[in-house]
């Protein structure tokens, strides 16, 4: 949409109108004074009338002078307020291009006395000014200012723009520009030039600057330019900074003050404590300074302006203390009690406690200014949040560009611009760093040429960093950097390429007998092809095909190879999506676990992930080789998991190796996965792998058994998948069943028995709730020895 034009006043006619209102008014009043002077009125009449017409003539000059106010010249009111305030500078750009209407460089636009040395190459013969305009000053076609009203009344002004590098970042910037046969300095120069700097001096290698104070050198790039000393982090780690909001709060809050104090005064409590009627005088004085010093621009006005809003502000604060206010609420005391002379006494405690406030608040907010800003040398600049006037530095991929003038004005109170080589010492030190880098490839191992290679990049860069802190010179990295990088590449594709082709030699091995996982660990470790094993606690994976042999008897050899291919690849990729190692394929059984040969803090979890995705995907399975006749009926997986302490390693003899696991921990694994058969269910894991796995899994406890082999009773949990699958039916049946194993280790075989029954009417093929049901009507009907522990000694594997 396009911009509304502003709604302006017609400042002449508004006055005109209201002078001649006034003008009327006189009129009157001189014609009033004829018509007693001829007798014609008589003078008590005269009087009363001319006191009227002298109240309206005032109140309707204060309405003048008040409207008048409300007609602002923004722009003259700033650049009045510059000059009063002084020292202020204003910023302005340049153009390369001459301005197509021919626009000269304003008068107001200060030039700087500089003295160019003999010697030193000019950087355009056929400059059209005739100038001689020395390397790193350019000639400014157009100066974009700052309007009249504003740029004349500042006490300087200086350009804002400065030089962005190829690859993006601010490092230089020009000192000086030439415009119309004068030379005008950068911002960040200016405040040197109000200091008493007044001329300056151009060589091959440096600026010079003279005047009162003690001479500053300069160092000059190749280029001419002056190198930035940039510091790390934002513009607030190099700088102090304050908001603008803090200055608009100083005087909002002085605003709040007098506007207390005058509720105070109609309220009364003045005439008691500021009897004499003082307090506004010193406010009302420097409110009229400040009206002039926007109007005339008269610096002077501001030594008086200060030291009067400083004394309303003590004057405030001892009106406002404890004593003071004590002192009303004393008098207050003295009248009659009443509930209007309560909330007299409410409102002066409000009043005197926010007074107080607002003078400590102001008196504090002023004195961190003062503190900041006293003898400072201040640039403002939009830093909003929201700004889009940012740079890049060698440190800072966004930086506040206001905080660039304040660098450039360090850099040179502190003589501390830098310096730089010329860029074909960037090329001489890549083609040494190559040569080094040939000679490594060419004489040590990949690996080490490698580390050799990266050393002496790293190398590189700490000796330029090291250079540059030390003795401020600069060495152009941009060509060397990229270069050295590409060789490095170079070298260490190389390196790599050789490094590979020993690792093929090593997988092509090995990939007939050991995991992915395992040739991987052992490329990165050779070491772990020695003969041997380590303890570690880990969790094993043992699953079956239930009655797999009376499926294999039905069908032809080739078939079964083809089934079994089709069931083993399906089954295995759970385990090794969830990070798990295949130990042995025997028949149609899987061995696996986890836990090794890679570090795996949650191997109980990601085994029983495994099993729940074994799980879910055997229905998909079996739908998929029934209906192509790889199978004449289902196949159901039954799985055992454990988790405990077991060995791992390359075990066999050095001729022929078997990555594996072993120990009394790993046959309990497959123990539990012939439980299934007795149980009547397809998934338990062991009590250690139900606690070490964690929450969120579905699960229903079994009693503590002895398997075949170990003595240690083990607790089993039927593996059913994860909480959130649960039913109100099945959730029904786990609590009744918890129920009934509770009630059956405490030997109440009828209760639990009758628990046992509900969960089979719930799901009548339930395996657990049979087979506890038998055991009920055998304790029943046989009883149980009194030493009997609870525990289950299974001897059937």
């Amino acid at each position: 949409y396009p911009n509304r034009s502003p709604v302006v006043v017609d400042a002449a006619r508004f006055r005109d109108d209201v002078d001649a209102v006034l003008g009327e008014i006189g009129g009157n009043l001189l014609a009033l004074a004829e018509a007693i002077d001829s007798g014609q009125l008589p003078v008590e009449s005269g009087t009363r009338f001319l006191s009227d017409f002298g109240t309206e003539l005032r109140v309707d000059q204060g309405r003048r002078d008040q409207l008048s106010a409300t007609i602002l010249d923004r722009d003259t009111y700033l650049g009045n307020s510059i000059a009063a305030v002084g020292d202020t500078v204003v910023p302005f750009s340049w153009r390369p291009e001459a301005s197509p209407t021919g626009e000269r460089a304003p008068d107001w636009v200060p030039s700087v006395d500089v003295e160019i040395v003999e010697n030193l190459s000019p950087a355009e013969a056929s400059n059209p000014t005739g100038v001689r305009v020395p390397i790193g000053v350019p000639t400014a076609g157009t100066l974009v200012t700052a309007i009249p009203e504003i740029g004349s009344r500042a006490a300087g002004t200086g350009f804002v723009n400065t030089i962005i590098d190829p690859d993006g970042v601010k490092r230089r910037t020009n000192l000086l520009i030439e415009s119309d046969e004068k030379y005008v300095p950068a911002l960040g120069l200016v405040p040197l030039l109000l200091d008493g700097y007044d001329s300056i001096t151009v060589t091959d290698n440096e600026y010079l600057l003279q005047g009162e104070q003690e001479a500053l050198r300069l160092r000059r790039a190749d280029d001419g330019t002056i190198l930035f000393r940039w510091h790390r982090g934002q513009i607030q780690d190099g700088f102090e900074t304050v908001s603008y909001a803090t200055l608009i709060e100083l005087e909002s809050l002085l605003e709040d003050l007098a506007f207390n104090l005058r509720l105070m005064q109609q309220a009364g409590y003045l005439t008691v404590l500021d009897p004499e009627g003082q307090l506004f005088a010193a406010y009302d004085v420097a409110q009229q300074l400040r009206s002039e010093m926007a109007a005339t621009g008269n610096p002077r006005l501001m030594d008086q302006y200060q030291p009067r809003i400083a004394t309303f502000v003590s004057d405030a604060a001892r009106i406002t203390d404890a004593e003071s206010e004590a002192l009303l609420l004393a008098l207050l005391d003295q009248q009659p009690a009443s509930d209007a002379r309560e909330r007299v006494r409410e409102q002066i405690v409000e009043i005197f406690s926010s007074t107080r406030n607002l003078v400590t608040v102001y008196t504090t907010t002023r004195e961190t200014l003062e503190s900041l800003l006293d003898d400072a040398i201040v640039f403002v600049g939009f830093t909003a949040t929201s700004t889009s006037d940012l740079g890049v530095t060698p440190f800072e991929e966004e930086y506040l560009n206001v905080g660039a003038h304040a660098t450039l004005l360090r850099t040179l109170q502190n003589e501390s611009s830098l310096d730089s080589l010329p860029r074909w010492f960037g090329l001489l030190v890549f083609m040494v760093t190559m040569v080094a880098l040939a000679l490594s490839v060419e004489l040590l191992s990949p690996r080490l040429a490698t580390g050799i290679g990266l050393l002496l990049v790293v190398a590189q860069i700490i000796v330029m960093i090291l250079v540059f802190r030390g003795s401020g010179l600069y060495i152009p990295l941009a060509t060397s950097s990229v270069l050295t990088f590409v060789g490095f590449a170079l070298v260490t594709a190389l390196t790599y390429v050789m490094s590979e082709q020993d690792k093929r030699e090593i997988r092509q091995a090995f990939e007939h007998y050991l995991s992915p996982n395992v040739i991987t660990v052992l490329l990165n470790n050779p070491e772990k092809l020695n003969v041997g094993g380590e303890e570690r606690q880990m969790t094993a994976i043992f699953t079956d095909v239930e009655g797999f042999s009376g499926i294999v008897d039905r069908l032809e050899p080739q078939n079964v190879v083809a089934l079994l291919g089709d069931y083993l690849s399906a089954m295995t990729d759970p385990i090794l999506e969830a990070g798990g190692t295949i130990d042995k394929y025997e028949g149609d059984g899987i061995i696996s676990f986890f836990g090794a040969p890679l570090d795996d803090e949650e191997h109980a979890r990601h085994a029983v992930e495994a099993a729940i995705s074994m799980r879910r995907l055997e229905p998909v399975l079996n739908d998929r080789i029934v209906r192509s006749g790889r199978t004449p009926s289902p196949l159901r997986t039954r799985i055992g998991v454990h988790t405990g302490l077991m060995t791992v390693g390359n075990l066999g003899t050095p001729e022929r190796l078997d990555y594996t696991i072993i120990g009394s921990q790993v046959n309990l694994a497959s123990r539990l996965e012939a439980v299934n058969k007795q149980y009547g269910t397809l998934s338990i894991i062991s009590g250690e792998t139900y606690e070490a796995a964690g929450e969120g899994l579905l699960v229903r406890r079994l009693d503590q058994v002895r398997v075949l082999g170990i003595d240690q009773p083990v607790r089993l949990y039927e593996l059913l998948g994860y909480a959130d699958d649960s039913t109100s039916a099945l959730r029904e049946s786990l609590e009744l069943f918890e129920e009934g194993l509770s009630a059956f280790e405490a030997r109440e075989w009828e209760r639990a028995r009758e628990l046992f029954v509900t969960v089979r009417r719930i799901y009548p093929t339930d395996g657990p709730a049979e087979l506890f049901i038998t055991r009920c009507d055998s304790f029943i009907e046989r009883g149980v020895r009194d030493s009997w522990d609870g525990v289950i000694s299974l001897t059937e594997k």
